[in-house]
């Protein structure tokens, strides 16, 4: 009987419901297959421009917060011991493995939409091209079935620093220390500092993030979505404030759109929104 006393008294479960129902509509009745695949390759790139950009806004506004508040961590806490854990951790990883393309059909894949999203703004997996006086062109393309989260950043990379296969790993060497920063943050909230370390530690002495993080596909960006999500749905748990729910939906949007699976870690934080 619960449920249906928050539809009636809570405004905003209303619109969180509304806005779930709206979605499923637009998503799976409103367009055709044809028109669908269309908006995304036309949007995609467009879309993770937006998401991303909220994302890291949020992000700095809550940085900020905790620098003037000075309770959640400070600077001094990270030039310490966990900084030159993560820091030698990180680089046994990357040197554990070779530079190279592991999993050849998705990383291609990935790398080639991560191309026409920087010279293009389209999300196009290029399919077939031609030398014309000199210049490469791209004849035609088409719609790949992996998210569009990971070629958009590596897009990014292509936009600062010029087109190169090679950029996608340095994007993974950047996300292998991130994951690292995440695992310790988590660590040390749930079991204190020696958690932190232990959870690097675990995490550096697996063989298989070796290799990924020093291949060209989108497991880390996974990982580090999956850890950053959950650190913000404990944020907005224990704060229930609109910024930490702000920063949670666009955290788990994000994840959604990094690997196929990732889409079914939104039915827990939903269930973590209505329960908050």
């Amino acid at each position: 009987m619960r449920l249906p006393w928050l539809l009636a008294s809570n405004l905003r479960v209303r619109w969180f419901v509304g806005v779930a129902v709206g979605a499923i509509v637009l998503g799976f009745g409103t367009f055709g297959a044809e028109r669908s695949i269309n908006l995304v390759i036309k949007g995609g790139y467009w879309a993770m421009l937006v998401l991303t950009a909220f994302f890291v806004r949020r992000l700095y506004l809550m940085a900020r917060e905790a620098w003037l508040a000075r309770g959640d961590w400070t600077v001094r806490e990270w030039l310490r011991w966990p900084t030159a854990l993560i820091g030698i951790c990180g680089g046994v990883l990357l040197a554990h493995e070779p530079y190279g393309f592991k999993i050849l059909m998705d990383e291609a894949m990935l790398l080639g939409t991560s191309m026409s999203m920087h010279f293009e703004k389209v999300a196009l997996v290029p399919m077939r091209g031609n030398d014309l006086h000199g210049a490469f062109q791209v004849l035609n393309g088409q719609l790949d079935k992996r998210p569009l989260f990971q070629p958009f950043l590596t897009s990014v990379i292509h936009d600062v620093s010029g087109y190169r296969p090679e950029n996608v790993f340095v994007l993974n060497s950047i996300l292998t220390f991130v994951l690292l920063a995440l695992a310790w943050r988590l660590g040390r909230r749930l079991a204190g500092s020696a958690g932190g370390a232990a959870a690097v530690l675990m995490l550096t002495g697996l063989p298989l993030l070796a290799q990924n993080a020093t291949g060209g596909g989108f497991e880390l960006l996974n990982l580090v979505m999956i850890l950053a999500t959950l650190l913000l749905g404990m944020r907005f748990a224990e704060r229930r404030d609109e910024g930490s729910l702000e920063a949670l939906v666009l955290s788990g949007v994000l994840l959604a759109h990094t690997r196929y699976e990732s889409v079914l870690f939104l039915l827990p934080l939903a269930a973590l929104v209505l329960w908050v």
